[in-house]
């Protein structure tokens, strides 16, 4: 059985980040997947980066604080991550960036030994975005997440199939109908993750 972890961050549980997150599961589950999830801001994750959790250039062994250890370890036997998030500042929320930043550790997911890598086979980022594709697209903001999320973060930690996948105008100020445009959203989101086998 196919293993798939859903690491995710809303302050909210009633976000459509939540809902997104409830509907992905339910379609892993009906795919027979084996899900699991990390939800950072539920856990008490603390994002800031200390000195026992800086990266050591010239040991790629220093062992880390034991919270990202043993977050690292929990990923050992995934088959594929799924990163859902509202997108801000075109970037992950903070809380998530911190978890890469101490987690995706020196000598644990990279470092100057090929043995040092992400040990999944697929990385899915699913990340919702207030404004329209319009308003993003005109500057670019779409081609800079695509690059940073799948080469600034997957590629460099050794794994070459990830995608992005952009849900836009979540906020939905001018649609008329809102529940079945949030439903829509939702509907992309799990047809995203469809094709994972």
């Amino acid at each position: 059985m196919k293993k798939m972890h859903i690491i995710w961050a809303h302050p909210r549980k009633d976000s459509l980040t939540a809902k997104i997150v409830e509907a992905v599961k339910k379609e892993a589950n009906n795919k027979n997947f084996n899900v699991t999830e990390w939800e950072a801001y539920s856990s008490g994750f603390n994002p800031v980066l200390q000195t026992d959790d800086e990266p050591d250039w010239y040991n790629t062994n220093k062992q880390y604080n034991a919270e990202s250890e043993a977050l690292a370890k929990e990923l050992s036997d995934k088959d594929y991550l799924i990163f859902i998030f509202p997108i801000w500042w075109y970037s992950l929320p903070a809380i998530l960036k911190g978890y890469i930043d101490r987690v995706w550790n020196y000598g644990v997911f990279y470092g100057n030994r090929n043995i040092h890598r992400l040990p999944v086979k697929a990385i899915r980022w699913i990340g919702l975005v207030g404004s329209k594709e319009a308003s993003i697209q005109k500057r670019d903001y779409d081609k800079y997440m695509d690059y940073y999320f799948n080469v600034g973060l997957a590629e460099y930690c050794g794994i070459e199939d990830s995608k992005v996948k952009l849900i836009y105008d979540t906020i939905g100020r001018h649609q008329i109908n809102k529940e079945d445009h949030y439903n829509d959203l939702i509907k992309q989101a799990v047809s995203f993750i469809s094709s994972l086998q």
